[in-house]
């Protein structure tokens, strides 16, 4: 059933859409509501003979499993009066630049395309829709036949970068010189482009953590270039197998933390603890816009948060949402302690000083209280993480080459081993590692 009514009257704040962000849309859409707890909005997509036609979209009714769709994971980027207009069920509305680029990208021309697209499918403008549908999400990019990433448009030498994973010449996979593309200069050239592509601010997103990681397949969308999840994997591996000197720089790219954690981690990623998966995000600066996302992004890929025991709601306190997450946190086999503790209220936005920690005292149990109670606190920037965010998991490092080599007997090579070895050493030493316990998580 498509959502057809329009109202102009002004849209409540939004914490998936900002209160600054309401102005996106000219006309308010009154979406009609969901009649099932399963139920949720396909966009539905025009075919365009051109990529100069207007973009014309529609919303339908589904619930799951009675329709294929795919899932669109992208940045939000910021909200701008100029931002530009797409027709959906024949009213303009605006969107960010960054989305409207991703439309007119991924359309297709033989066809409607039927993506689940957050901006536009959930309500924002309805709290208790919106509450709804996220704890939903999960199970959203899991059922969808293909979830669509959008890295953004064509910049950075990003053509060369997607030529170089595509591999449409089999360079990588005779070449035994870096790319294997000529000169030095243009050897370094291209890996400049593919760092640069891997560290993308996409990769950062927390809720890209969800998105790919639950994903059946993703396609990679940069510009008008696009590549499958296997090719993009493989390839990235293919370059690092060349030397070490690749190993180290693509190591260090936000792209290689989500991908190789997929790889490694795929048969046991939900077993995760909450408190370890926020441990890792704080640690990686996860990036979100809307502070509760940070705990809210992390819910679908843990085994203790799926009957309900934390559910996202963006009612509630800032302060409420930390003290309930730190007090679930503390009752699990997660991690907590006060780096953790001081961390999770930073990227809330809340001072980790006297008031605070006298709420965690009254609110948590036996072991927060001697926490806090019982140690002189450092300052923030003093504190250390935990032992389990400290190191490279040898797990990560060496299970995800191995997936992806499995065609040559499941074996590292030399080199890949050299450079694991360098890694993990070069964590272990590091000055935050001194006299940290060494484990696998």
């Amino acid at each position: 059933m498509p959502d057809t009514t329009f109202s102009n009257e002004d849209a409540a704040p939004s914490e998936i859409m900002t209160e600054s962000s309401v102005r996106e849309q000219q006309l308010s859409l009154k979406y009609n509501p969901l009649r099932k707890p399963s139920a949720f909005r396909i966009v539905v997509l025009n075919r365009a003979k051109s990529r100069n036609d207007p973009i014309e979209c529609q919303l339908s009714h589904h619930i799951r499993g009675d329709h294929p769709y795919e899932a669109l994971s992208y940045e939000w980027c910021i909200p701008s009066d100029s931002d530009p207009l797409i027709s959906l069920n024949g009213h303009q509305i605006q969107i960010r630049a960054n989305l409207f680029t991703a439309l007119v990208e991924i359309r297709l021309q033989d066809r409607e395309r039927h993506i689940w697209i957050d901006a536009l499918s959930i309500n924002q403008s309805h709290i208790p829709e919106r509450n709804h549908q996220v704890r939903m999400m999960r199970d959203i990019y899991a059922c969808a036949s293909n979830v669509i990433v959008w890295l953004g448009p064509a910049k950075e030498n990003s053509d060369a970068a997607m030529d170089i994973v595509a591999d449409r010449t089999n360079r990588l996979q005779t070449s035994n010189v870096g790319l294997g593309l000529g000169s030095t200069a243009l050897v370094q050239a291209n890996y400049t482009a593919l760092i640069a592509l891997c560290s993308r601010p996409y990769w950062r997103r927390a809720w890209v953590q969800q998105e790919i990681h639950l994903a059946r397949t993703f396609t990679l969308h940069c510009g008008s270039q696009q590549i499958s999840d296997s090719t993009f994997q493989n390839s990235l591996y293919r370059v690092m197998d060349h030397s070490i000197s690749s190993y180290r720089l693509l190591m260090d790219t936000p792209a290689y933390s989500v991908i190789a954690k997929k790889a490694a981690d795929n048969d046991d990623a939900l077993s995760r603890s909450l408190g370890t998966w926020l441990a890792v995000s704080i640690y990686r600066d996860l990036q979100t816009s809307e502070p509760r996302d940070i705990i809210y992004a992390m819910l679908g890929l843990t085994s203790d948060c799926q009957n309900g025991e934390l559910l996202p709601d963006y009612n509630k306190p800032l302060v409420d949402v930390y003290i309930e997450t730190i007090a679930f946190c503390n009752a699990q086999e997660g991690v907590i302690d006060l780096w953790f503790m001081s961390q999770l209220a930073e990227k809330l936005g809340l001072p980790f000083g006297k008031e605070l920690q006298d709420v965690l005292v009254q609110s948590c149990g036996a072991k927060v209280r001697r926490m806090i109670r019982g140690e002189n606190l450092l300052p923030t920037s003093q504190m250390e993480p935990p032992p389990c965010v400290r190191v490279v998991r040898p797990r990560v490092v060496d299970g995800c080459i191995q997936r992806m080599h499995r065609g040559k007997g499941g074996k590292l090579t030399p080199e890949q081993r050299a450079a694991a070895r360098e890694i993990r050493s070069r964590q272990q030493n590091h000055g935050k590692c001194k006299g940290a316990e060494v484990r696998q998580i």
